[in-house]
């Protein structure tokens, strides 16, 4: 966790603020491939804050300047300002905890980022934030099921489809064994 410095003024130069807002900017920008860039990102946080908790002038005006290049509005705007401050919050571990996650899932999605960063700012280990990211329905959604995803997506295309393309569905339901619960029944 880092240093907590019990201070509102600012640690970071403009400079090293635009650094960091680019950092983020650039992670939303790929969120495939989030975790890497989380790292990158923690890396540019560690370079210019040193370990120290970033300050409320200097989270705020980070969050407010990549609200602001990103365009978020409204909701939107809420939930991924949200996120930002996450990740301020849990720089100087999330870097690591990141690493762990890819280690040990082959890869790091933004939502396991978001997950160890979560617990992190809570005062999390690095090892149970990891754990909890990496644990099978972590997301609420346990494995992903290729069949029932392709099922949901045939029953939507079929819920705006009209005549023979409806009946193909149908058939390409019927013939992959799949079950669009109220259409194939």
């Amino acid at each position: 966790m880092a240093k907590n410095t019990n201070t509102t003024e600012s640690i970071l130069s403009t400079s090293a603020r635009s650094a960091v807002v680019a950092s983020f900017v650039n992670a939303y920008a790929t969120v495939e491939n989030g975790g890497s860039l989380v790292t990158q990102l923690c890396e540019t946080l560690s370079r210019h804050a040193k370990g120290e908790t970033i300050p409320k002038a200097d989270s705020d005006a980070i969050i407010a300047s990549v609200s602001r290049e990103r365009g978020w509005k409204g909701k939107t705007a809420n939930s991924r300002e949200s996120e930002v401050r996450i990740v301020i919050k849990s720089y100087a571990n999330l870097g690591d905890a990141v690493v762990a996650i890819q280690k040990r899932m082959k890869s790091c999605n933004w939502h396991r980022v978001m997950k160890a960063a979560r617990k992190l700012a809570k005062g999390e280990s690095v090892p149970k934030a990891v754990a909890f990211a990496c644990t099978e329905g972590a997301t609420g959604k346990g494995k992903a099921n290729p069949s029932k995803a392709a099922a949901g997506a045939l029953k939507r295309w079929f819920e705006h489809s009209r005549g023979d393309k409806r009946a193909n569905i149908i058939k390409a339901c019927q013939l992959l064994g799949l079950d669009i619960s109220g259409v194939t029944k």
